[in-house]
């Protein structure tokens, strides 16, 4: 499949019964440099940083630090919605992930590595790289895919915290996780691990940064993956309690998107519930020259994710959903 679409490379971890039973690099991280993919190769996960990112998000909603339902201008110090016709105090931590928050803004930024970068705050009041995150309908109306609400969280978490949001999730999320490679600081540049991320045509594209990492910036590998997966068995222990972990796998609102019928949003995730009444959580993720997709069923604790580096790869990725769909035997929809 990765000749057939001109993929470089791809890597996948299989989760069964809790337990990594499979993690394997196929392909090129590099195929210049004929550096072959393995599953510690480190990918850009797009927009699959964000399920990780409800996890931090929760952990601090667990401990009083944010609440899920109270208005989350109350945590947010160093930035403020802009006024508009709609009641910002109606935009709690609970609808931007479940992007039901009214936020603009559909994707995060991104730049090349060697540029001078806008700051986050930056980022959120707008200027040259985008318009800014402002309210573009009632909060809790309805759903729309807004990169621009986890911007607003990371800037919440790091407002609360004290702390810049990528060492506040390596400390409460990936250490005791025991995921030693994935962090959302930026990687400066392509190589030394790293897979090469390509275009549609084949070529390599140079190093960039995405400002507003919740959103769009994690780094990980298979391997490392493999652990978050695992978590969902254990119910988020160690991270989250488990009734933390009940909130987090409910769904919020219904998703209206072409050729998706019947999904569901949570918190962080796609829910999708199959005619067995098993919950499927899942996301997918794409920036330039990376892609990326997981899905994990939380009562079986099976899971699947791939990770390659060319967009060229959606339908082998989706090929092997399906095959996975079949492999479980869960009914599985379409999926975003």
């Amino acid at each position: 499949m990765l000749r057939e679409h001109d993929v470089p490379g791809l890597a996948v971890v299989l989760v069964e019964d809790g337990e990594v039973v499979h993690t394997r690099g196929f392909g090129w991280a590099d195929r210049e440099a004929r550096r072959p993919m393995t599953a510690q190769t480190v990918f850009n996960v797009a927009s699959v940083s964000k399920p990780v990112t409800a996890w931090g998000v929760l952990r601090l909603a667990s401990s009083g630090t944010l609440s899920l339902d109270a208005p989350v201008g109350a945590a947010l110090q160093s930035w403020g919605f802009p006024p508009s016709a709609f009641d910002a105090d109606s935009v709690t931590v609970r609808r931007l992930l479940s992007h039901t928050a009214g936020t603009s803004l559909p994707s995060a930024p991104w730049f090349p590595a060697d540029s001078a970068l806008p700051s986050l705050t930056d980022v959120l009041r707008g200027g040259p790289w985008s318009t800014g995150v402002v309210l573009e309908w009632a909060p809790g109306e309805r759903w729309g895919y807004s990169g621009g609400g986890y911007l607003v969280l990371q800037q919440a978490v790091e407002d609360v915290t004290g702390h810049d949001f990528a060492t506040y999730m390596d400390e409460e999320v990936f250490a005791p996780l025991g995921m030693e490679r994935t962090s959302f600081a930026p990687v400066e540049v392509v190589g030394e691990g790293v897979a090469t991320p390509y275009d549609e045509d084949g070529q390599p594209i140079p190093a960039y940064r995405v400002v507003g990492a919740a959103a769009g910036g994690l780094h990980s590998t298979a391997e490392d993956f493999a652990r978050f997966l695992t978590a969902y068995a254990r119910r988020g222990d160690p991270v989250l309690s488990p009734e933390t972990f009940r909130t987090l796998r409910e769904p919020v609102a219904p998703v209206t998107l072409d050729a998706v019928e019947g999904a569901e949003y949570g918190l962080g995730h796609g829910v999708h519930r199959t005619s067995s009444g098993e919950t499927i959580l899942y996301h997918s993720g794409g920036n330039p020259g990376y892609v990326a997709y997981f899905l994990v069923a939380p009562e079986r604790g099976d899971g699947l994710a791939v990770f390659a580096n060319s967009l060229n790869a959606v339908p082998t990725l989706t090929r092997l959903v399906e095959l996975w769909g079949e492999a479980t035997d869960l009914n599985l929809q379409p999926v975003y």
